[in-house]
């Protein structure tokens, strides 16, 4: 058995700084510069005799570095080289060279890692033997790394990028006795060791190892034990070094879906220098109490000190708290800042912390206690609450607590999921919003806490949603599986639209659509229940197939969306456009499918009609206004303004008859240039072809008359519907088609001058 290339990291600085690099860099001759630019190198500086180039790493060689990069900046004593360590294991079958893409050992540990990447999410096609096989490993290991640095605790790490890993992957690898890692938490510990430096690695241990035994550190300490309403705490001192060793903060920024326990916001590189500098300046003493929860499979070992017989003693107790030698034993509630601000700093190994420190309390109170000391502090922002409501009420015995909960944690589920199509769009607490990361966390929490999709309150009790489940955890995965699929489908014709987010353009991917087809989907649920369906009792492949065919309706509608479409959906905006989204949706639901008769949509049909009838008044005024002023005064301009010319001319017969008739019958004397209707104005642009084509055909050149002037008799139709509602109502669509045209218009007369004519293009033109 035999370890090599594992080097001490101080004799790894050359290469460190060359594998911490996104691309390869190496000198070479001027005589193959030629042959390395045709391999897709790149030249930095050149030289008389010699060159320096660089070529972008390939996905294979970026992923593995940025891994062995962050831990050795963690300040593991020893790390594999370049090209990672070879792992000699020999058997009566012979001997095999295994490929050990990192390795990472300190005083305590030694740790080894296989990377696996993919330029895009997928799942891993051979994760059972992959794992395996890491797994087998494991004794070869131990016995190189014993024989060459004794005792270590062993970790094995699968750490993945794009790789989605299944229920059941995990459930193997836990087996296995194997760590799963991917990109989210290689962002978090790079983020990490760039604010704490060397002191994340205990972090990182604690991850990978839980609560497991540090050989190296024991830890009793004279303590004060005393009871806090029901629960028991110990307050004592404690130098900086040994308590960061065990100590965990749980940062939000890890990113972890399925990690309920994650409350605080991660450290800031600023802050720390600031109390740093404060503690040089106090000779490492700090005023306040560091918070914490220590965690212990029992009870902590107190030893209570002999009080003399003339002492009156209060309720508390004097002794000796033996604290759990662990990673990951006191959980950080309140204080994180003051404590890492020691781990780069002298004061480390000779001050002492204050400490308040909670037994054994759950995860939730750890929460609750973090937010009753900050709540009122601006820092915290009210979207952190949303976060926090999973932890805060996982446990709650009242359901509609608990239903927040799930949701709280769902919806942080989809956000982290590669491949939902939420994943990085949603807005938490500490991230700012972009074009592309563009739902709100709590929009899209509050528009899933309806009794459809889990709990209703009844008389009787609470009847159950198409989500819910008797599990928790199973009812997160199939909020999420279901809202995934619902939104999937919906989007699936228009992906590029959805992932502009709100960017310029974009219509579907934004909070308001979002909302919109979450309160779609509920009333798809409604109707489903209405019918009969017990939603519940299906397995959520079947409640999938029952939505699926509503979903596959609403894709085609957005497949197509033209750009006026997609413009005026954008413009819905707020709790008002939201409805109004949703309303639309249903509509085109509601033609497919004749059962699907939400409440309240026959009214808003009725009210979206009456208000389209209106507004197509107002457009088809603008459109004649326009037309009168452009064909009468062009032809006037161009035939003479007295009547030998334009009237007689350019009028037909038969319509000057019409057009003197009834102003003859109404006996009164009209101007006759304000009597034209819009199908005059057809006819007259078919009979001046040549002066007005060019403005107010539609079309292509080589098409006909009738078939470019044709816009003007489908407005004709609209009209005798506005102003003859006896006839029927102007349809919402009729409103868009008007707005089209009246939009088309304005654009094609907005240059336009009538020369002599004595009328002006409409100031609105």
């Amino acid at each position: 058995m035999e370890l090599l290339n594992v080097f001490e990291s101080t004799e790894l600085r050359g290469a460190a700084r060359l594998i911490s690099r996104p691309d390869f860099v190496e000198s070479v001759p001027n005589s193959v510069v030629a042959e390395r630019l045709n391999a897709g190198w790149e030249i930095i500086r050149r030289g008389a005799h010699r060159a320096r180039l660089s070529k972008p790493k390939e996905l294979k060689d970026a992923f593995p570095d940025r891994v062995w990069t962050v831990l050795y900046r963690m300040g593991f004593t020893n790390m594999s080289g370049k090209e990672g360590a070879k792992l000699v294991c020999r058997s009566g079958a012979g001997e095999v060279t295994n490929q050990l893409d990192v390795v990472a050992i300190d005083d305590d540990v030694a740790i080894y890692i296989e990377c696996r990447t993919a330029r895009s999410a997928r799942k891993v096609p051979r994760f059972a033997e992959d794992v395996a096989h890491l797994a087998g490993l494991r004794e070869c290991f131990q016995r190189s790394v014993k024989a060459k640095f004794q005792y270590r605790k062993i970790g094995a790490l699968y750490w993945s990028e794009n790789l989605v890993l299944t229920d059941n992957d995990l459930e193997r690898a836990s087996q296995y006795n194997v760590g799963t890692f991917d990109e989210h938490e290689l962002s978090y510990y790079e983020e990490l060791t760039k604010q704490i430096g060397i002191a994340a690695r205990y972090q990182f241990l604690a991850d990978v190892f839980g609560a497991s035994p540090v050989r190296s550190l024991s830890i009793v300490v004279p303590a004060v034990s005393i009871r806090l309403g029901p629960t028991r705490c110990f307050c004592f001192a404690i130098r900086p070094d040994r308590l960061l060793k065990i100590a965990y903060v749980s940062h939000r920024a890890k990113g972890s879906a399925t990690d309920v326990n994650t409350y605080q916001r991660l450290l800031k590189k600023s802050r720390l220098r600031d109390i740093a500098d404060y503690i040089a300046k106090r000779n490492g003493y700090f005023p306040t109490n560091i918070v914490l929860n220590v965690r212990a499979k029992g009870q902590l070992r107190f030893d209570r000190a002999a009080v003399p017989s003339n002492v009156e003693t209060s309720s508390g107790e004097i002794g000796w708290l033996t604290l759990p030698a662990e990673y990951k034993a006191a959980w950080v509630i309140d204080g994180q800042h003051r404590l890492y601000a020691y781990a780069n700093t002298e004061q480390s190994k000779t001050a002492e912390l204050s400490v308040l420190a909670f037994e054994n309390l759950k995860e939730s109170e750890q929460a609750r206690l973090f937010v009753d000391i900050n709540a009122k502090q601006k820092s915290v922002k009210q979207n952190l609450l949303v976060e926090l409501w999973a932890e805060l009420h996982w446990n709650s015995e009242d359901p509609e607590d608990r239903v927040r909960a799930i949701i709280a944690k769902a919806v942080l589920s989809l956000d982290s999921d590669p491949l939902s199509p939420f994943y990085k769009k949603i807005v938490r607490a500490d991230d700012p919003a972009t074009p592309t990361r563009s739902v709100s966390l709590t929009a899209l929490s509050t528009a899933l806490q309806h009794p459809e999709f889990f709990l209703a309150k009844t008389k009787a009790g609470f009847v159950p949603g198409a989500f819910w489940t008797t599990d928790q955890m199973k009812t997160v995965k199939r909020t999420t599986t279901t809202v995934n699929a619902w939104v999937g489908s919906a989007i699936s014709q228009s992906r590029g639209n959805w992932d502009l987010g709100r960017g310029p353009g974009g219509a579907l991917g934004m909070n308001d659509s979002v909302v919109a087809l979450i309160l779609t989907l509920r009333s798809v649920i409604r109707s489903l229940i209405d019918r009969g369906i017990r939603l519940y009792e299906l397995a959520v492949d079947e409640l999938i197939t029952e939505i699926t065919p509503y979903a596959e309706e609403l894709a085609s509608a957005f497949g197509s969306f033209d750009d006026a479409e997609l413009s005026f959906y954008r413009s819905l905006r707020g709790s008002q456009g939201q409805l109004q989204r949703m309303r639309e949706l249903q509509l085109i639901l509601n033609k497919r499918f004749p059962l699907f008769k939400p409440d309240g949509l026959s009214e808003y049909i009725e009210s979206r009609d009456k208000n389209a009838t209106a507004e197509a008044r107002d457009l088809l005024d603008n459109i004649e206004r326009a037309l009168n002023k452009h064909v009468i005064g062009t032809l006037k301009a161009t035939l003479g303004r007295d009547d030998s010319g334009w009237w007689y001319e350019g009028i037909p017969k038969a319509m000057r008859l019409r057009i003197l008739g009834e102003i003859n019958e109404e006996g009164r004397d009209s101007p006759k240039d304000s009597r034209f209707t819009l199908i005059d104005y057809r006819t007259l642009i078919g009979d001046h072809w040549v002066l007005l084509r060019d403005t107010l055909a539609q079309g292509k050149a080589t098409e006909s008359k009738e078939k470019r002037t044709l816009w003007l008799a489908r407005v004709n139709e609209i009209r005798k519907l506005a102003a003859h509602p006896t006839k029927g109502t102007a349809k919402f669509e009729d409103v868009q088609y008007l707005r089209e045209q009246w939009n088309w218009l304005q654009a094609q007369l907005s240059e336009m001058r009538i020369p002599d004519s004595g009328l002006d293009v409409p100031a609105e033109l």
